[in-house]
């Protein structure tokens, strides 16, 4: 269920809508004073969502947070009224193994095995980037996306 921040017409007439989820582990939403999803007029951009589970916690295996990021992409999607069948870009954040210089195979064979499921009759654009680190510890993937509805 999605509860509006804010709504206000630019200039164009489109309505911009900010939204938060119901989801658990939100609780940077309000500290930082920012929108999981905004939606203007039919786009919809989606902050990145990271792979913390209902608990707020990140769990150990890369394949899990993926998993989990994915989730809460679809659940910040529904929020501002689209879906993953809207998506047609796709960004994700990797933070490399200790030691590695490049992203893992392991985290884009997930990755795209979650596209695939999800956007099985239409591959999305995706551009996937190695940063050393992300926001919390133990965070290892972030995902953005944009939507057209």
């Amino acid at each position: 269920m999605a509860l509006p921040l804010y709504e206000r017409v630019l200039r164009s007439g489109a309505t911009v809508t900010g939204h938060v989820s119901s989801t658990k582990g939100r609780g940077d939403l309000a500290r930082y004073h920012l929108s999981e999803a905004v939606r203007i007029g039919d786009l919809v951009e989606i902050s990145g969502q990271s792979g913390v589970g209902p608990d707020g916690g990140f769990a150990q295996r890369l394949d899990e947070q993926v998993r989990q990021a994915f989730d809460n992409v679809a659940s910040a999607l529904e929020c501002a009224g689209a879906s993953w069948s809207d998506v047609y870009s796709v960004s994700t954040y990797h933070v490399p193994a200790p030691g590695a210089e490049v992203i893992e195979s392991e985290a884009l064979d997930a990755v795209a095995a979650h596209l695939r499921r999800h956007l099985a009759q239409r591959p999305p654009i995706w551009t996937a980037v190695a940063v050393p680190v992300l926001a919390h510890a133990g965070m290892r993937v972030e995902i953005a996306v944009k939507a057209a509805v």
